[in-house]
């Protein structure tokens, strides 16, 4: 496994707005080792934010940063709002968000390595996610991947 990786996307967990940072991220990481055997993998942060979204979670109404902002777009989109009123099952929410992956031009940092498969990555970040949480996440993280090509993806 390789760890950078894996660091990576455990620093995107760090930053959810809408998934709760202290509970159980199961759910979370199942949506995204499921979505990312179909499509290319999103920041698990992402994907666990978008997924929450979808699921009804309201996005935080207080934080001006630029991930808030976007997630806030994104549940005023119409998938969103109707996702909200179908209540989605895990499948669902599992093709959407594969579905929302397609042709974004992720950074190489963010990219599954070649010859690392999902599973792998979820077993590699459970250990780590297990631990405590910090006791104050770093809401200063901002990260660089093309959130107005996910949100053309959702209004479309």
């Amino acid at each position: 496994m390789q760890q950078p990786y894996v660091t990576q996307q455990f620093v995107t967990a760090l930053a959810v707005q809408v998934y709760p940072v202290a509970g159980p991220w199961g759910r979370a990481l199942d949506w995204w080792r499921a979505a990312s055997e179909l499509a290319p993998a999103l920041p698990l942060g992402l994907a666990a934010d978008l997924g929450a979204l979808l699921s009804g979670v309201a996005p935080p109404a207080n934080r001006r940063d630029s991930c808030a902002l976007f997630l806030r777009a994104a549940a005023a989109t119409p998938a969103v709002r109707a996702a909200h009123n179908l209540t989605l099952s895990d499948v669902a929410i599992v093709a959407l968000l594969a579905y929302l992956a397609e042709g974004v031009p992720m950074p190489p940092a963010y990219r599954l390595p070649p010859g690392v498969r999902p599973a792998q990555v979820v077993t590699a970040l459970t250990e780590v996610l297990t631990a405590p949480p910090p006791t104050t996440p770093d809401s200063s993280l901002t990260f660089d991947y093309p959130l107005s090509h996910i949100l053309d993806r959702l209004q479309a």
